[in-house]
């Protein structure tokens, strides 16, 4: 990619030489923070590495923020406070065992009927009291939950996704927006995987890094399988909250193929 960003840059710059000359100094500002922080982004994606003042990770978390709060615009925190605490003691345990040491991540339970659980790049984790009730408050169960939503974060599924989504010529154009511009793009982005769900392969393997982050954390590392079999063991005639806990065992993998490797994994 960087290749052919410099011949673009090359350009660039003597468009403004011939046009602008007085704004050079800020347009090689502006390049060398843009090409460098892309060249950066890049080296993280392709090695998997987290660098300290990850660029990757500092995008991502902003623009992850401006997800997240429309998300808590549509839907409240859960007025439970015992439940709101029991949330967040398992996910600080989770937090505290996962591999990426620049993205805050947090962790809050949201006042909905749909029974619900899911990653917003940047780090936020949400799950719905509807799921909590249906696994029956249980920390293990939750902690299964949690830790596979806490490992697509963790993976950078999001992230990979977006990245293989936007074409080089796409990448070329981020030089040229804002701070704003490019976060609300990315936002954008995120959002429209978030509704697109994450591939197969992606979901199998937060199953089974997010079960082993929770066996890191102190919990069994079974709790997402009896979660799983839990919302499966739902009747399929049933209608409202417990109608909606099949479609989400429906938005990932088949289940008995999640829980044959779960099994295979811890037993």
């Amino acid at each position: 990619m960087l290749s052919k960003l410099i011949p673009l840059a090359l350009l660039v710059l003597l468009f403004f030489i011939l046009f602008f000359p007085r704004r050079i100094p800020a347009l090689l500002r502006r390049l060398g923070r843009s090409t460098g922080d892309l060249a950066r982004m890049g080296g993280e994606l392709v090695t998997g590495e987290e660098v300290e003042g990850s660029p990757l990770a500092r995008h991502e978390a902003r623009a992850g923020e401006m997800v997240a709060l429309k998300v808590l615009g549509e839907h409240p925190l859960a007025r439970d406070e015992g439940l709101a605490r029991l949330v967040e003691e398992i996910g600080a345990r989770l937090a505290a065992r996962a591999r990426r040491r620049e993205i805050p991540y947090r962790f809050a339970a949201l006042e909905s009927d749909e029974p619900n659980a899911f990653a917003v790049p940047g780090g936020a984790i949400f799950i719905t009291r509807s799921l909590i009730d249906l696994c029956g408050r249980d920390p293990q169960l939750l902690a299964g939950i949690l830790g596979h939503e806490v490992m697509h974060v963790d993976r950078r599924h999001a992230v990979q996704n977006l990245a293989a989504k936007f074409a080089v010529r796409t990448g070329v154009r981020l030089l040229s927006f804002g701070r704003g511009a490019l976060l609300s793009r990315l936002a954008g982005g995120m959002q429209d995987l978030m509704t697109q769900g994450y591939r197969q392969d992606q979901e199998l393997e937060a199953d089974l890094l997010g079960s082993r982050l929770a066996a890191s954390a102190g919990f069994d590392p079974r709790g997402l399988a009896g979660a799983i079999e839990r919302l499966v063991a739902v009747r399929p005639e049933a209608r409202g909250p417990v109608a909606e806990a099949l479609q989400y065992v429906r938005s990932h993998p088949p289940a008995a193929l999640r829980l044959e490797r779960l099994r295979r994994a811890w037993g």
